[in-house]
């Protein structure tokens, strides 16, 4: 997603770093994670897509409506402080699937990367409702993994299903995603002169591969 940013999902990223257990975790974590979608938001350039940017609109309302629960809710113990990670994970899979009514969450990332001549072409919406769906299914497993994580309550479940599983269910989306984008478009003259192979929503993993231009 251009020069090796950690964008698209840095609301969810800062919310699953701050959240913990103790006080008032979820609060906090939600603040932070609002505080971020916000400001990327606003701060955001155009990119030339044409459409809004769902994903982190999704983001703002997500994380305004737990910070309000976390207010009245949030205790130590509270079922809400245990949870809070498979809430904001389930969260992003409710953005990305009710997109698919609207503009699926991938476009605004993918028509900076495609000829504009594609963007109202069945072949291109088709692609992005696949990795929509796709990124709403990687989403939904993230957070059956964290309460997974709840279940099991030993300290190496925790390490490994809030942290190994949903990071390494990334990698793979971001693998897949590409693949799917390649095998759609395989066409050089179909893609834009600042395509980022990494259009998808994700960290970009290792290495980075630069745009020509940034968002």
């Amino acid at each position: 997603m251009g020069q090796q940013r950690v964008y698209a999902l840095l609301p969810w990223i800062v919310f699953a770093v701050v959240d913990r257990y103790g006080g008032q975790g979820v609060t906090w974590a939600s603040i932070g994670a609002l505080v971020t979608a916000v400001t990327l938001l606003v701060t955001e350039r155009d990119n030339g897509s044409g459409v809004p940017n769902v994903l982190m609109i999704g983001a703002v309302i997500l994380f305004a409506g737990l910070t309000v629960a976390g207010f009245i809710y949030d205790t130590p113990h509270s079922w809400l402080a245990h949870n809070g990670r498979a809430l904001a994970a389930l969260g992003l899979a409710a953005i990305a699937m009710a997109s698919l009514t609207y503009i699926p969450i991938t476009e605004h990332y993918s028509r900076p990367h495609t000829r504009p001549s594609l963007w109202r072409t069945e072949r291109f919406h088709r692609v992005n409702v696949y990795a929509t769906m796709m990124w709403a299914g990687i989403a939904a497993l993230a957070a059956l993994s964290h309460i997974a994580a709840n279940l099991v309550n030993q300290p190496s479940a925790y390490t490994v299903l809030n942290w190994v599983v949903p990071i390494a269910m990334v990698a793979i989306g971001a693998h897949r995603a590409n693949l799917l984008w390649e095998r759609s478009f395989d066409d050089e003259s179909e893609l834009a002169l600042n395509r980022d192979p990494l259009w998808e929503l994700t960290l970009e993993m290792g290495a980075g591969h630069p745009a020509a231009d940034d968002f």
